[in-house]
């Protein structure tokens, strides 16, 4: 019995280090994280994929319930586009394309071979700092990135927030070969020793060589 009580005060002892020293690794990483502040930033690029290069235009309007706030789907047509965006305003359907064209977006002309897609405000900053295109075989990623410290210390920032509001992404498509092209949103916060990632679809566009 004593030989028994040994070995379980060993175990014990042994446990309750191996505890302590989690414990304590956990604290220096977080504490290690905290000075060191965030990462840097830099574009978000998965294997086999690269940056392109992409046009983004504001929506403007005279009239409050003309601006774009909703969503826009991955569209080859121009037209299409901005009809998408007058019926969030409006109950009736889409006027004739000149009406269209100045309402939404006046100075874009439509072009071949162009994809595009509106993108949302929340949760993207649409600067090169933190906004890049990724292309990859049959994929087309828009990533929204930002870095943030382990361990947030600062005071949210108070005040009037921006209301939200859609931005025309414009991308050609002049390279790409024909095929199925799934476009997605990415919101990421990179950390140390983590990631906050969320990753949706937008649509699924059809690439052939007349668009």
């Amino acid at each position: 019995m004593a030989d028994l009580a040994r070995r379980a005060g060993r175990i014990g002892r042994f446990l309750a280090a191996g505890c302590l020293t989690l414990v304590l690794g956990a604290a220096i990483l977080i504490f290690a994280g905290a000075v060191a502040g965030a990462p840097s930033e830099h574009d978000i690029l998965s294997y086999g994929g690269h940056s392109i290069a992409y046009q983004l235009v504001e929506s403007t309007s005279l009239f409050p319930q003309q601006m774009v706030v909703g969503p826009i789907a991955p569209t080859t047509s121009l037209t299409n586009a901005r009809c998408e965006a007058w019926l969030q305003a409006h109950s009736e359907a889409c006027p004739a394309a000149t009406t269209l064209e100045a309402t939404y977006w006046p100075a874009l002309q439509p072009a071949t071979r162009t994809l595009y897609v509106g993108v949302q405000s929340w949760g993207c900053v649409l600067t090169p700092r933190h906004f890049n295109v990724e292309l990859l075989p049959s994929n087309l990623v828009l990533h929204c990135h930002a870095t943030a410290p382990l361990v947030n210390t600062e005071r949210p920032a108070m005040g009037v927030a921006a209301p939200p509001h859609t931005t025309l992404l414009i991308v050609s498509t002049a390279s790409w070969p024909s095929g199925d092209i799934w476009v997605s949103r990415e919101n990421r916060v990179d950390r140390w020793f983590s990631a906050d990632v969320q990753q949706w679809l937008l649509g699924v566009i059809r690439i052939t060589t007349s668009q």
